[in-house]
């Protein structure tokens, strides 16, 4: 299954390249394995895993640690009741392999994955707390699995909504941004809906505490310059026709912003014969 989600993946992903968006890069080194460097891909993956059980992610990991910790102890408790070594080593070997489940993923495809891929994970945390509410040890256990079940689920509500909260003010922080850069185009009298916009650097809106940066929100959509193709989705999604510039267009603006000042100082836009160049900040 794997094998064959990842490989249809992969087409459509190079059909939609050629068809409708030029290639990015972003699928293209999905699979870490053929970097030939095998301990190295499969040390980066258990990293992956280790910082996900560790809740080293976001404010949300306590959860996933709390939930991991609670299962060892279940598996402690009842590796206790089991007699013979072969069924406590099952045991053991169950519980890993229970444990690794929502990061076969990651572990097959040898790569870096953002934690957004790991789709199974909350399934994981949800059977592991019926696990312990169901089958538990006694009935002691059951009791506190089930107060620590519901306290945890006040956490991860509070969390939600502090992350929802804080993406929408990000959007909203963009969304000004956005409007800024296409009005300074207005007042200079370009023409953007018939040549490629060119962001050159990165821009960060003002930060605000309430913004929390994790894998899935809180981040702008202009502060990544390797990915400045999506500033320009971003300012199509807010209704402004502007076309997205290819490897080569970007490359170019960016050899011409060199001559330019950081945005939004006058001298920051540049529209030549075939694009028009935006400097968001020095350096690439």
């Amino acid at each position: 299954i794997l094998s064959a989600s990842v490989s249809i993946y992969w087409l459509l992903n190079k059909y939609f390249q050629y068809t409708i968006t030029p290639a990015y890069g972003y699928i293209d080194n999905i699979l870490g394995w053929k970097s030939r460097q095998y301990l190295n891909v499969f040390i980066s993956a258990l990293d992956v895993v280790r910082f996900t059980l560790l809740g080293s992610f976001d404010k949300s990991g306590v959860v996933v640690l709390a939930t991991i910790f609670s299962l060892s102890l279940y598996f402690i408790l009842k590796l206790a009741d089991l007699k013979g070594v072969w069924n406590r080593l099952a045991c053991v070997v169950a519980l890993i392999c229970f444990i690794l489940s929502p990061f076969i993923l990651v572990l097959g495809l040898g790569s870096n994955l953002p934690g957004r891929a790991m789709q199974a994970l909350p399934i994981l945390l949800g059977g592991i707390w019926y696990l312990l509410i169901k089958f538990p040890p006694n009935m002691d256990f059951r009791k506190i699995s089930i107060v620590a079940s519901i306290y945890l689920i006040f956490i991860q509500i509070q969390f939600l909504n502090s992350m929802l909260y804080g993406d929408y003010l990000r959007y909203q922080k963009d969304s000004f941004l956005g409007h800024q850069i296409i009005l300074s185009l207005e007042r200079r009298g370009i023409d953007y809906h018939k040549k490629p916009l060119v962001f050159v650097g990165s821009l960060r809106p003002d930060e605000s505490s309430l913004i929390s940066k994790i894998n899935s929100g809180g981040r702008s959509f202009f502060e990544d310059a390797s990915q400045s193709y999506r500033m320009t989705y971003f300012i199509n999604s807010l209704g402004y026709s502007v076309i997205t510039a290819t490897h080569s267009e970007a490359a170019k603006g960016g050899e011409v912003s060199k001559d330019l000042v950081a945005w939004p100082k006058e001298g920051s836009i540049k529209e030549l014969q075939e694009m028009i160049v935006v400097k968001l900040s020095e350096g690439k």
